[in-house]
C-alpha cells in the first residue's frame, strides 16, 4: 500500500518541484509560464475531464449515494469553516464565506486527478468529476451569494444582476476592485484569523 501511494505521489511532487525550480531559476520568463498555465487550465484539464466522463457508464455517474456522500462531506466542511469563522473568529458573513471556501475547497482537479488515476486507474476520475460538480453547483454559488453582501446590495435571487464575478469567489476580486491597499488589509486580516 505504501509503495502504491509513493508511486502516485512522487511523480506529482517531482513535476510540481520541477515547475517551481524552472520558475525560480528563470528558465522560462513569466509570460511563457502564464501561457503554459492558461493552456493547462483552459484546455488540457477540461479535456482530460471531458474524455474521462466517457470512460464511465451512465449507471456509474448516477450513483446517488456516492454523490450525496461527497456533497455532504464537502459542504459539511464548508459549513464547519463558515461557523468557525462567524462564531470563533467573529468575521463578517462575506469574510466567513471566503474563509469557509478556502478551508473546504479541495485540490481535486490539479492534485487529486493524477494521484487518484495512478492509484486506482481510470476509476479515479469519478471522484474528481463528482467533486467538481458539487463545488461548481453548490459551494461556489453559495459563497458568491454571501460575497454579494459585501457591497450591501440585496438581490431577490441569485440570477438578478450579480455584482461580483467568479474571480471574487476565489479571493481575487474584492480587494482588487477596491485597490491594492484593500487587498493587503484583507490578506493581513486573513493571516490574523489563521494564526
Amino acid at each position: 500500500m505504501f509503495q502504491t501511494i509513493l508511486q502516485a505521489l512522487v511523480p506529482v511532487v517531482f513535476v510540481a518541484g520541477l515547475g517551481w525550480l524552472v520558475g525560480r531559476l528563470g528558465v522560462l520568463d513569466p509570460q511563457r509560464i502564464r501561457s503554459i498555465t492558461t493552456f493547462i487550465v483552459t484546455v488540457a484539464l477540461p479535456a482530460a475531464l471531458f474524455v474521462g466522463v466517457f470512460s464511465f457508464s451512465p449507471r456509474q455517474l448516477e450513483n446517488g449515494r456516492y454523490l450525496l456522500t461527497l456533497a455532504v462531506a464537502l459542504m459539511g466542511t464548508w459549513a464547519v469553516g463558515f461557523g468557525l469563522a462567524r462564531i470563533a473568529f467573529r468575521r463578517t458573513t462575506p469574510s466567513a464565506g471566503m474563509l469557509a471556501l478556502n478551508a473546504s475547497f479541495p485540490d481535486l482537479a490539479y492534485f487529486g486527478l493524477p494521484v487518484l488515476t495512478a492509484v486506482i486507474g481510470a476509476q479515479g476520475l469519478l471522484p474528481v468529476i463528482v467533486g467538481n460538480l458539487v463545488i461548481s453547483v453548490l459551494m461556489v454559488p453559495i459563497t458568491i451569494a454571501l460575497l454579494g453582501a459585501m457591497d450591501g446590495t440585496k438581490h431577490e435571487s441569485l440570477f438578478e444582476k450579480p455584482q461580483i464575478n467568479s474571480n471574487e469567489a476565489v479571493g481575487m476580486g474584492p480587494g482588487l476592485r477596491r485597490g491594492p491597499g484593500a487587498l493587503r488589509s484583507e490578506i493581513a486580516a486573513a493571516r490574523r484569523g489563521i494564526g
